[in-house]
């Protein structure tokens, strides 16, 4: 039987369907009240469960044909359900092993699903036939997922040459991230969704697109020769005021180096409804990219750095002193076997959050990083009250013991004013006590650090030597507070090897 006709179908299906509790709701008392036919249910109610029947599993629903069992067990249900075509999402999907061709020949004129995107294989010619079957109905496509391999994707994307009035989400790969270049005179005036990995996209093109209705932007593994310029970029999003989400990341550092304009004053954007960024690149872009705009809602933040000696953060300070809801109580920076991350959380207020992660695996550079992070972020880690330190394994290898300098640490802890708890891994509290011993060398006093610590926790079973007693006594002596030292077990902070 072809699903997408209309077939002889009795308007009594054997057996008759009735409604039925859950078995976690049966109990094992016989029910007073006997079984409902659904047959009997008036169709406005027959709506509401097909309703309920859809909000239950969405992606079933509109990615997994769930209504076209509805539509198979009598006439009167398949008009139910298709005189509520708007009120019950329907779409027709077209994917890979669809016969595309004999759906939208043979199915009411419904919205259209493109999606032809696998991590697993790529498009077959079979489905490119397909696709390009579903092309010509362009006026109804209301969303398109696509990987391609660019050696295979002129004549997709030359289809994509032109309008989709109704598109709300379009998303494109370019599964070998060679560079796919997305049509200029494409254009969807509905757009809310736009994600483009390894793809081509002239900002002058976005531009020029009515995509004021953009809520999501995300532009990932941008190849080097779609490089656009940060000042372009704020210029772009200032016209995008219903824009909630942003991810930029670049594939390798900018063919050029970001110049800044003779005059130092630059006039900030602001984005009213901006709530994540997500950034991967050189630091001097984003940098130069968060000097242009001012962002009052934004509540997460997530940065990956390239692999750099030094970073060059001095806006971003700015940045984050005028943006008032990136306040946390906890830090995590954790140095990890490749990489040092810093995660900045609210444990109260979840959907707030700051990560930075930066590739490299040298202990000693690893920390300078997180300082020089830590400095960046001081305006919001003025506040914070749990500061973790953590390392991927128990004890530090002798190799990297002594190459972190004492003023490194310092430079480290310095932001954290109002931290009220040290928690350290067992692999760092060698390095961090001899930091913290008190040295007539120093430009500044030890004790300095940490105003307001009060507790310590080694992630150690074991009592720690008297490697932080000189460090307490000189808190004692300058009468601030004096820190309690309490245990716990050493692999309640340690990041597991493979981080």
């Amino acid at each position: 039987m072809d699903p997408y006709r209309e077939g002889d179908h009795d308007d009594s299906p054997d057996p008759t369907p009735v409604i039925v509790p859950p078995a976690s709701r049966r109990s094992s008392v016989p029910s007073l009240i006997p079984a409902t036919p659904i047959l009997s249910f008036h169709d406005d109610v027959l709506l509401e469960v097909f309703d309920a029947y859809r909000l239950n599993d969405e992606y079933h629903w509109k990615h997994q044909r769930g209504w076209y069992r509805l539509v198979h067990v009598c006439r009167r249900w398949r008009h139910v359900v298709l005189a509520s075509a708007s009120r019950l999402d329907l779409h027709l999907h077209c994917t890979s092993g669809t016969p595309v061709a004999d759906m939208l020949t043979h199915s009411p004129p419904l919205p259209i699903i493109i999606d032809y995107y696998s991590e697993l294989k790529t498009i077959t010619e079979k489905d490119e036939d397909g696709l390009l079957a579903a092309m010509p109905y362009c006026h109804r496509v209301r969303l398109v997922s696509l990987g391609l391999l660019t050696s295979s994707s002129s004549r997709i994307l030359k289809a994509m040459d032109g309008a989709f009035p109704i598109l709300e989400s379009l998303a494109l790969t370019s599964v070998d991230n060679t560079g796919l270049i997305l049509p200029k005179t494409f254009s969807a005036p509905r757009l809310n969704e736009l994600l483009l990995q390894g793809v081509v996209l002239s900002l002058d093109t976005l531009s020029l697109t009515p995509a004021i209705n953009l809520v999501t932007l995300r532009l990932d593994c941008i190849p080097e020769n779609a490089y656009f310029a940060p000042e372009h970029l704020a210029a772009l999003l200032v016209t995008l005021p219903h824009l909630r989400e942003i991810s930029i990341g670049f594939l390798c550092s900018p063919p050029r180096r970001v110049r800044e304009p003779h005059n130092p004053q630059i006039v900030r954007a602001t984005l009213p409804s901006l709530t994540s960024i997500k950034y991967r690149g050189g630091s001097i872009y984003l940098d130069a990219l968060v000097a242009r705009i001012n962002t009052p809602h934004l509540e997460g933040i997530h940065f990956v750095f390239f692999n750099q000696l030094t970073l060059s953060l001095p806006r971003l300070t700015r940045f984050f002193t005028i943006t008032p809801k990136l306040v946390h109580h906890t830090v995590d920076v954790a140095l990890q076997k490749h990489a040092v991350s810093i995660e900045a959380y609210d444990t109260m207020r979840p959907t707030l959050s700051i990560e930075v992660r930066i590739p490299g695996n040298r202990f000693d550079w690893q920390v300078f990083a997180a300082a020089q992070i830590c400095g960046a972020l001081a305006p919001i880690l003025s506040a914070v009250e749990v500061l973790k330190l953590r390392f991927y394994a128990h004890e530090l290898p002798l190799e990297m013991r002594g190459e972190v300098e004492r003023n490194v640490w310092h430079s480290l802890l310095r932001p954290f004013n109002r931290a009220e708890q040290l928690r350290v891994a067992s692999g760092l509290l060698d390095e961090l006590s001899r930091a913290l011993q008190p040295d007539d060398s120093d430009d500044a006093p030890v004790t300095e650090l940490l105003p307001a610590l009060g507790e310590f926790w080694p992630m150690t079973a074991v009592p720690v030597d008297d490697g932080f007693s000189g460090f307490i006594n000189a808190c004692r002596l300058e009468g601030r507070v004096v820190p309690q030292t309490h245990y716990r077990p050493k692999a309640v902070d340690t990041i597991q090897a493979a981080g």
